[in-house]
């Protein structure tokens, strides 16, 4: 549907919107992008039962910031919550770790972050698709999903 309204408007518009169209098209060809960059996902074990979600593809465009606590939460997976707000998945960068002393962490750059733990997270909210969510199946994500580039106390 956002390809044949942006065709339209690229065609209708094209000798009097100028500049407009051309801005519409950057928008179109910056959703595909996004979409692209979260298709590589796939699910880790630390042995424990516990599970994390890590994607081979990540990109710093449009970063935000979430500060949440680190949680285990549907299918003993990593998730990012607050108070009064529904958890979010997170999905990590594929040079991520889950290690377990005593509690389970992520480790990431050399850094562990344990579960309880109230952090922020940079990244950017993505949509997945349902064969994405298929192929992370043990985590089943029902909100929001988060990926994340960078974490810090």
């Amino acid at each position: 549907m956002a390809y044949m309204t942006g065709r339209l408007l690229q065609r209708v518009g094209a000798g009097i919107l100028g500049i407009s169209v051309m801005f519409l098209t950057a928008g179109y060809s910056y959703s595909t992008e996004t979409e692209q960059k979260v298709s590589e996902l796939s699910v880790i074990d630390n042995g424990h039962g516990k599970h994390a979600v890590i994607s081979s593809k990540s990109s710093t465009d449009n970063a935000e910031t979430l500060s949440r606590k680190l949680i285990i939460a549907n299918g003993a997976c990593f998730y990012a919550t607050a108070r009064n707000a529904a958890p979010t998945l997170l999905i990590f960068p594929s040079d991520t770790k889950i290690t377990h002393d005593g509690r389970p962490a992520i480790e990431l750059e050399g850094k562990r972050y344990f579960v309880g733990a109230h952090l922020k997270f940079t990244g950017t909210e993505v949509t997945i698709s349902d064969d994405q969510r298929s192929q992370i199946s043990p985590c089943s994500p029902h909100g929001n999903v988060f990926q994340v580039t960078g974490i810090s106390r």
